[in-house]
């Protein structure tokens, strides 16, 4: 399945996944994780993530620069605890985006069954918007947590 990494010997003594595919699994759970964050507020807010492409076209430099620093940022959430999981085994960093994730849209799923149909969710934001907005912070937790597991892994064997 993955392909051998030679000594310098030549002898075939350890098995490693090839980076290039590391790196396309990890772009595709990052656009995975995208997505999922689009679906899911689509479908408990009714309104799509981010501008609609009138509100884009008219947007500023800077509305765009945020949308694309967004965008971009909710891939790498995905994508780099999906390296660290591949790469060095360290499944605390994903599990804790898949937890972070799960309870912002568990607590917008709640918000959206007190909302009255047609009100509008006024103008707080809701916990999908706010994981989206403090992504790096989670991603800082999260890259924390993966080191906390990978010293404890050394540590006690």
């Amino acid at each position: 399945m993955g392909e051998t990494d030679t000594t310098n010997d030549g002898s075939n003594d350890r098995t490693r996944v090839i980076p290039t595919r590391i790196k396309a699994i990890a772009l595709a759970v990052g656009v995975g994780h995208l997505l999922a964050l689009v679906g899911v507020t689509a479908v408990l807010e009714g309104d799509p993530f981010g501008p609609t492409p009138n509100e884009l076209l008219a947007a500023d430099q800077y509305g765009i620069l945020m949308f694309v620093v967004s965008v971009a940022g909710m891939i790498l959430l995905g994508a780099i605890p999906a390296v660290l999981a591949l790469r060095w085994r360290l499944v605390t960093p994903l599990g804790f985006v898949a937890i972070a994730f799960g309870w912002a849209t568990y607590q917008t799923w709640l918000r959206s069954l007190e909302s009255v149909p047609g009100a509008g969710a006024g103008i707080s934001p809701s916990h999908l918007s706010l994981y989206a907005f403090w992504s790096p912070l989670i991603l800082v937790i999260a890259l924390l947590c993966g080191g906390l597991e990978y010293v404890a892994r050394r540590r006690f064997g």
